[in-house]
């Protein structure tokens, strides 16, 4: 795991890796691998829930060498059909403002608006460094409300 995380320092700061490793725990993460190698750690996505009725995904991330192949898709539904079924209503997420100009959170905006996700409120410089964050949420009453969603 500790592997993967270091093939995304486009996105973690290296002192994230321990704020990750501390959230992965089988309640609360869910961690994709290859069907052929169990062992290789494709991608992960750990979710802490919030209010009885919110859900916040705190990291996510999927090897470079797996991204656009529906791996994060894949985690992303799975924690929303585990949220609906524990009758939550919405997921948040937090991610860098589009203030922030870097390639790498351009693809990670995208991809959380193509799940439905939309940007709801500016968060500021919580971690003092310098960047600008936002608060991404998704409704979770119906769903219709991940597009493309099959499960």
């Amino acid at each position: 795991m500790a592997s993967l995380v270091h093939r995304l320092d486009q996105w973690f700061e290296p002192d994230a890796l321990a704020d990750i490793h501390e959230q992965l725990t089988p309640d609360t993460a869910l961690l994709a691998v290859e069907a052929d190698h169990p062992q290789t750690a494709l991608g992960f996505i750990t979710v802490r829930f919030e209010r009885e009725d919110e859900g916040r995904i705190t990291w996510m991330g999927v090897d470079p060498a797996w991204q656009r192949q529906g791996v994060g898709r894949a985690l992303v539904e799975s924690i929303c059909a585990e949220a609906r079924q524990a009758g939550l209503s919405r997921l948040w997420v937090e991610t860098m403002s589009d203030q922030v100009d870097h390639a790498p959170f351009d693809q990670t905006r995208a991809f959380y608006a193509s799940m439905g996700f939309t940007p709801h409120h500016e968060l500021g410089d919580l971690a003092g460094n310098g960047l600008l964050t936002t608060d991404w949420a998704l409704e979770l009453q119906t769903r219709d409300a991940i597009a493309g969603f099959t499960g």
